[in-house]
């Protein structure tokens, strides 16, 4: 398989481990949480990770051909990260994650007009399949539509647009630039909604936002960098693994134990992903041998 292929998938599959623990620590803080706080905070912690891996170099981060997509993705980010933390922290775990990835259908749809990239009927299968295990897990017809979830819907449409704002810059922008501009927008929108909310949390839900932050920066890093080696349609399916560690994290720490319908549904959702994995590095092994077969020639 091709070696590229094979990181992005990888570094997607870390994003969405970490994406996963952060929103397990949200659902520990719960109600409690205040989402432009908990917002602000994350982007400071992120300000310290690029000062570190920058070694203090700000304007390496901000020096950019492309401001103005810059700034459309980093407002994506300031208000998905509001409604995220909100949506997490006041919906069961597993039902805000299959809620949060109807982005995925949203990104295969337009990654094609928006992207220019090919999507073929065989990831459509897969991602509808995926889909299908979502709503046999979340079962709609039985879920009573609250302000919750009615945000949730429209994060899955904000994340949507975030992943292929990201494919696009990936092509010509630096991860660090993509990461400061996330940062600096992200702090201007929520400062003055945070300081007017301002809450003293107590001491372990401090801990709790400080490695949320640390988890958060690091899921977004590895998620930019799966971007540059994978299309936006390709590595979006990879996220439904979430609803199975999801399922497993609620079961272990929330007394969520799994019924049939979640199983047959997480089943559905983990063989899509793989399938998608396994055929994109296939597929990516194949334009690398017919790239080397036509220098050749």
């Amino acid at each position: 398989m091709d070696r590229a292929v094979l990181r992005a998938y990888g570094l997607a599959f870390s994003a969405m481990v970490m994406f996963t623990l952060e929103a397990v620590f949200i659902r520990m803080i719960g109600p409690e949480a205040n989402a432009p706080q908990l917002a602000l905070l994350r982007c400071i912690i992120q300000f310290g990770f690029l000062f570190v891996w920058l070694r203090g170099s700000f304007r390496l981060a901000f020096t950019s051909q492309r401001p103005m997509m810059h700034v459309l993705r980093g407002m994506l980010s300031a208000i998905g990260s509001v409604a995220y933390f909100y949506v997490f922290a006041n919906l069961p775990l597993a039902t805000a994650t299959v809620i949060f990835f109807g982005n995925v259908i949203f990104t295969t749809a337009a990654a094609g007009p928006l992207l220019g990239e090919t999507v073929g009927w065989r990831r459509w299968t897969a991602t509808i399949v995926g889909f299908i295990g979502i709503l046999i897990v979340v079962r709609p017809a039985s879920v009573t539509f609250d302000l919750p979830l009615m945000i949730g819907l429209l994060l899955a449409l904000n994340s949507a647009g975030i992943q292929l704002a990201t494919k696009g810059l990936t092509r010509t922008e630096p991860t660090p630039t993509i990461m400061g501009y996330i940062a600096l927008m992200t702090t201007v929108v929520n400062l003055p909604w945070a300081l007017a909310t301002w809450d003293w949390p107590s001491g372990w839900i401090w801990t709790l936002t400080i490695v949320i932050g640390i988890v958060g920066t690091l899921g977004q890093w590895a998620s930019i960098q799966s971007f540059r080696g994978a299309d936006a349609s390709g590595i979006a399916p990879v996220q439904y693994l979430r609803i199975v560690l999801s399922a497993i994290l609620g079961a272990w720490l929330f007394a969520e134990m799994p019924d049939t319908q979640t199983v047959i549904g997480a089943t559905l959702v983990t063989l899509s992903a793989l399938y998608i994995t396994v055929r994109e590095a296939t597929m990516g092994r194949g334009a690398t041998k017919k790239g080397a077969a036509d220098e050749a020639a």
